[in-house]
């Protein structure tokens, strides 16, 4: 899924690297709704359906800023179905929002009219979706608390089973 006007900065992109299609340089999105960053990096793992991307090379990962700017994050990790398509993605970031695959190593520099042109097709800017906090962060909340709260159990059983 990409974000509004997203696709259209990389099928350009794709072009300025010598792909004739975002296909053919397995640039695919993967969409974090709001823009969020947690300061420390965390290893993210991708679910992706079989045959959505093919594999049998090395697969790099971008951030997509907020500010429209894209962050290499480098070579990611990945897994494949028996048909030889992605089935995991696995890469390390300091933030959420969108991010995308490419085939190689890109240059991801627009020139500054194309690149103004087209951020102002996303609307993209530094204060969109300011309060949103990834699934990711609420599950990782959750699975502490039932963390604490188990081991919170477990004490007072005890406790309880040590009194006379």
């Amino acid at each position: 899924k990409f974000e509004e006007g997203v696709e259209d900065i990389l099928q350009t992109i794709a072009k300025q690297n010598g792909y004739e299609t975002m296909e053919e340089g397995k640039i695919l999105p993967i969409y974090f709704e709001g823009h969020q960053g947690i300061g420390f990096p965390v290893k993210v793992t991708v679910t992706l359906e079989e045959g959505v991307l093919n594999g049998g090379s090395d697969l790099y990962v971008y951030h997509q800023m907020p500010s429209g700017e894209i962050e290499p994050l480098g070579k990611a990790e990945y897994s494949t179905y028996e048909n030889g398509t992605v089935e995991t993605i696995s890469f390390y970031t300091t933030g959420f929002s969108s991010f995308f695959t490419a085939a190689s190593e890109l240059n991801t520099e627009l020139d500054a009219g194309e690149a103004d042109d087209l951020l102002l097709t996303t609307g993209m800017d530094e204060a969109q979706s300011p309060g949103a906090i990834p699934t990711v962060v609420w599950i990782v909340v959750a699975a502490v608390l039932v963390v604490a709260a188990g081991t919170l159990a477990i004490l007072l059983v005890r406790k309880k089973k040590a009194q006379p």
